[in-house]
């Protein structure tokens, strides 16, 4: 068995922010993301997307020109591991179908999946 070397930096790693959570009190959840694009946008409200079983659905709102939030409602804990691929889901559908996103909660999106990993790490 040969062994590799590999060398890794902590600069590569990168603190990101989790949305504002909040507990609805009916078992449901609420994360909101504030997101930048970089251009302005007309948009009005969009749903981004909704999980087969219902229990994840995304809306985006736009809060400003360039400015808007991604409002995430969940049928249990906004923090359970099951809800990252989705959540990540959104963040690659509203940057590829809306608008380039800048920054996910005033990060660089490339901090965060699905963009880590290509290209400028911010």
């Amino acid at each position: 068995m040969s062994s590799k070397s590999y060398e890794y930096s902590a600069s590569n790693i990168k603190k990101t922010t989790w949305g504002s959570v909040r507990d609805m009190g009916d078992g449901c959840w609420e994360t909101v993301w504030q997101l930048t694009f970089k251009a302005a946008h007309p948009l009005g409200d969009v749903d981004v997307f909704r999980s087969s079983d219902g229990s994840f659905s995304a809306e985006l709102r736009m809060v400003g020109s360039a400015n808007g939030e991604l409002r995430v409602t969940t049928n249990n804990d906004a923090m359970d591991a099951e809800n990252y691929p989705h959540t990540y889901t959104c963040f690659r559908i509203i940057n590829d179908e809306y608008g380039e996103i800048e920054t996910i909660e005033t990060h660089p999106k490339e901090w965060y999946p699905p963009f880590r990993n290509r290209g400028n790490t911010g």
